[in-house]
């Protein structure tokens, strides 16, 4: 069962979705998890959950931001949009965001 993780948060192990989790922020030590529902903080930096989550699904997009690309509503060259949320696209990250999960889903006008 690859679709939900465990979280340690409040001294409980919290079982999420992926699918749930909108993005994911980190604060030095701690990161974040958004979902629509509520927000979930633990004792983690951004790299190591970002090296435990399914590439196929997730998307570092700068320093301090993993965002779930199928909650991603639009994006240009520098924000990613994700309903209300406006998330900026971090220089050293964007061309891997761009030629992973959009580059191969554009649909392009013919000759």
């Amino acid at each position: 069962d690859n679709d939900s993780v465990y979280i340690k948060a409040d001294r409980k192990y919290f079982n999420i979705a992926l699918k749930d989790i909108i993005y994911i922020e980190g604060l030095k030590d701690y990161v974040i998890l958004h979902t629509h529902d509520r927000k979930i903080i633990t004792a983690m930096n951004i790299k190591t959950i970002f090296e435990q989550l399914p590439r196929a699904l997730f998307s570092r997009i700068n320093k301090s931001y993993i965002v779930n690309t199928r909650h991603i509503t639009s994006c240009d060259s520098f924000t990613v949009y994700m309903n209300k949320t406006e998330l900026t696209i971090g220089n050293n990250f964007k061309d891997e965001f761009f030629k992973d999960f959009i580059e191969n889903k554009v649909l392009k006008r013919g000759n």
